[in-house]
């Protein structure tokens, strides 16, 4: 069994018309033996010149 502490997987990365993705991912933290899992959103905007 792999150690899962401060594991980071990228679920989806969407790329909408304006040019912006929106990442949404899982961070999984672990406190002995209460797993919590924490949904971190971000958008991430490309101006076009």
């Amino acid at each position: 069994m792999e150690d899962v502490r401060g594991h980071v997987s990228d679920h989806s990365s969407i790329v909408s018309p304006q040019g912006c993705e929106k990442h949404v991912r899982s961070v999984i933290l672990r406190f002995g033996q209460v797993a919590k899992t924490r949904k971190e959103r971000s958008n991430i905007c490309h101006k076009t010149p």
